[in-house]
């Protein structure tokens, strides 16, 4: 779990504004993050964001992600989804002239059957990345370029929330099984039909990445799509909630068969994260990252 943070919104426009020019916002304090057991009040920005090993603009985009993060700390989390064309291995993707002659280079696949849901469901994101969903909110397809990001973060970090939310994992380092409890109590009144998709992501993993002039060899991977943990191979998830809220009442989910964690991940630098969504508009109402 990320640190808790007071955040002072000017120092975000401050970050931003010379890297991308667009984003200008009023100072204001806000609280966000807690603890274990915190209700978060606020609701917390989520960025599912397509990338690849072939993508020269990604590198800048993984630096975006990383500046987010480090300034809204748990109100922020970010999934990247290695999928389609930039995210093939080479072979039989074409090898970036940098890398030429080079055995092995660019031979990574982080791609993934849940990636693939994804691109199914958002076409058009994995066509141009760097590009990704903030909380799924945007007119048209929902999918949205780097430079709308900050600011759309920032607007969702300050909203108040309509239900706090928890992530709860067992994980056993024996057996590699994995389960998990995630529940939250309605804050506001809510109207729709919920599912809870609950995704295991990576990082740290270390490999080839080109930033169109240059290849790096040692680049570090973070927060790499794995699966969904509770629906395999989709990003559906399971209902948790439908109709209308009453405050004060709680929702709850918990995984039914335990997940076994494949021996290829790092269960030392693996996340999950609960996506609480709005089956009909997609939307994000609500999200939590935790360390297995």
């Amino acid at each position: 779990m990320k640190n808790a943070k007071y955040i002072s919104v000017a120092a975000v426009a401050a970050v931003f504004l010379f890297s991308m020019c667009d984003y200008v916002t009023a100072p204001r304090d806000v609280v966000i993050g807690g603890g274990g057991n915190f209700d978060t009040t606020k609701r917390v920005a989520l960025i599912e964001e397509w990338t690849g090993h072939t993508c020269i603009a990604c590198p800048a985009a993984a630096r975006d992600i990383h500046t987010l993060d480090s300034i809204y700390g748990e109100s922020f989390i970010a999934i990247s989804i290695h999928d389609d064309y930039f995210a093939e291995p080479c072979p039989p993707h074409p090898l970036p002239n940098c890398a030429t002659g080079v055995p092995g280079a660019f031979a990574e696949d982080f791609r993934c059957p849940t990636g693939a849901s994804y691109s199914a469901t958002w076409p058009s994101g994995p066509s141009s990345p760097p590009q990704g969903l903030v909380n799924r909110l945007h007119p048209s397809d929902q999918v949205i370029t780097r430079g709308a990001w900050p600011g759309l973060v920032d607007s969702v970090v300050n909203e108040l929330a309509a239900t706090s939310i928890h992530l709860e994992p067992t994980y056993n380092s024996a057996t590699r099984a994995l389960t998990f409890n995630v529940w939250g109590v309605w804050m506001q009144a809510y109207t729709g039909d919920l599912n809870v998709a609950v995704m295991l992501t990576e990082s740290g993993m270390v490999g080839w990445q080109t930033d169109g002039t240059s290849c790096d060899s040692q680049f570090v991977f973070e927060h790499v799509l794995r699966e969904c943990v509770n629906t395999p191979g989709s990003i559906t998830g399971s209902p948790v909630f439908s109709g209308t809220s009453t405050i004060g009442t709680r929702w709850s989910y918990t995984l039914p068969t335990a997940y076994t964690l494949p021996v290829a991940f790092d269960a030392s630098h693996c996340h999950l994260v609960a996506i609480l969504y709005n089956t009909t508009t997609q939307e994000v109402i609500q999200a939590w990252e935790e360390d297995l």
